[in-house]
């Protein structure tokens, strides 16, 4: 079901596509118990993603914001606290989706600036006080030295470079660059490793350190990596008929990064060590380059699309209360 309700902008709706083990199936087939928590109306079970779950929270979503951290964080701890004495390892997924517009941090974590950076970062620190409070009860339970956590983002946010705001329709750094922080079983010491991997590898990274719980966070991270040979490559699909509504492609082979289009004749080529900043566009100064990386574009392989959702009734009605079809 792709469209849009009266009072709301269009939205492109696709489920989860055929063919594809989730993380969650795969640990399943392991013996873990599994579960997600999730507060992004993009992550509902009616797009497929509760698909390994055995348990599956996605209430009350009741609008295209989403639900707050802290009903994330109570609903987690209840769920494990319920299994509790349960032998099996378990697997637990959390969504939070705070750090999304519009930004409204509950007061004690509000200031005096109202500018959309401090509201941003007032939305982060809410975040970080929930991932506090389920870390420590994880730890209460004596169950943090025993688990592996990771953390990360499917995006960054613009706040005001190049004149935008937001995300969904642009591949600029700040969108692409997210934390991934990784602490196996027992802790290690805290350092940086200065590898880039991509947020589809992290599958790969998970099921590593699952196989070898004492192997080297980095040294698994890089054996995640190596079909992509140290490239990153990222994609944007924005809302259509939304301004700027074009679908951009990315390769990044340090230090140069190519942005193009398939839908227009344009190309964007940086260089991230002498620009960081994406501001000087090299692409008729390096045309061999541009060459290369569109080749390697074009090598890489496309996932199969998902059929459009086919929904009615009940689940036809939340769907256009979040806006994403009429």
């Amino acid at each position: 079901m792709a469209g849009s309700a009266d009072d709301h902008p269009p939205y492109r709706v696709r489920g989860l596509g055929p063919g594809f083990e989730t993380l969650a199936e795969n640990l399943r087939g392991r013996g873990y118990d599994t579960a997600g928590v999730v507060a992004g109306p993009w992550l509902m079970a009616h797009f497929g993603l509760d698909r390994g779950f055995d348990f599956y929270d996605d209430a009350e979503i009741s609008s295209d914001v989403g639900r707050r951290a802290g009903r994330v964080t109570t609903a987690a701890l209840e769920w494990l606290a319920e299994r509790r004495g349960d032998p099996r390892p378990f697997f637990l997924f959390l969504n939070y989706f705070d750090p999304h517009t519009p930004y409204h941090a509950p007061p004690r974590f509000r200031g005096s600036d109202r500018s959309p950076v401090a509201a941003y970062d007032e939305e982060i620190r809410f975040v970080d006080h929930q991932l506090r409070r389920f870390f420590e009860a994880l730890a209460a339970d004596g169950l943090l030295e025993a688990t592996l956590v990771v953390v990360t983002a499917d995006h960054g946010e613009l706040l005001g470079e190049h004149g935008r705001f937001g995300h969904g329709a642009s591949l600029e750094e700040p969108l692409l660059r997210v934390p991934l922080l990784v602490r196996p079983p027992g802790g290690t010491a805290a350092r940086q490793s200065g590898l880039s991997i991509q947020l589809s590898d992290v599958y790969a990274l998970i099921l590593g350190l699952v196989d070898a719980p004492d192997a080297d966070v980095v040294a698994t991270a890089r054996e995640a990596t190596a079909a992509d040979g140290g490239r990153s490559f990222a994609e944007v699909w924005p809302i259509p008929g939304a301004p700027d509504s074009v679908r951009w492609t990315t390769v990044i082979e340090e230090p140069f990064k190519l942005v193009v289009s398939p839908e227009i004749d344009y190309a964007m080529l940086f260089d991230l060590e002498a620009d960081p900043g994406e501001e000087r566009n090299l692409a008729e100064q390096h045309p061999e380059v541009v060459a290369r990386l569109r080749a390697l574009l074009a090598a890489r392989p496309t996932a199969p699309g998902a059929p459009a959702l086919e929904v009615e009734g009940e689940v036809l009605e939340q769907l256009k209360s979040l806006g994403y079809g009429r």
